[in-house]
């Protein structure tokens, strides 16, 4: 039997998700339920939380002004901007990981 579960996230968010997970083919419930999967797969969260370990800080102010609603003052002009920003986050973090720190 399934359940519903439902999450209040901002406008901006929901969309900007919608759009990134449209992108890759997949709804936002679909990429939810991978989540949800891959946290019972990996016995945690499937990806690295850190607490104020960002080597990169001006990618952090990046992304906490896309959370701002502040996309077009730092030059995001559309999602695809959003998503190569977090693309090349994700390409850092697996350098990190693997013990490079360019």
């Amino acid at each position: 039997m399934a359940k519903t579960i439902q999450v209040r996230v901002d406008d901006k968010l929901k969309h900007s998700a919608d759009m990134l997970f449209s992108s890759l083919g997949l709804d936002t419930s679909t990429a939810i339920r991978m989540f949800l999967v891959a946290s019972l797969e990996t016995n945690g969260i499937p990806f690295v939380v850190r607490r104020g370990d960002f080597s990169n800080m001006r990618a952090w102010e990046l992304l906490q002004s896309s959370f701002a609603g502040e996309a077009e003052r730092v030059g995001w002009q559309n999602e695809q901007d959003v998503v190569d920003f977090c693309k090349e986050i994700r390409r850092e973090m697996q350098g990190e990981r693997n013990g490079h720190n360019d």
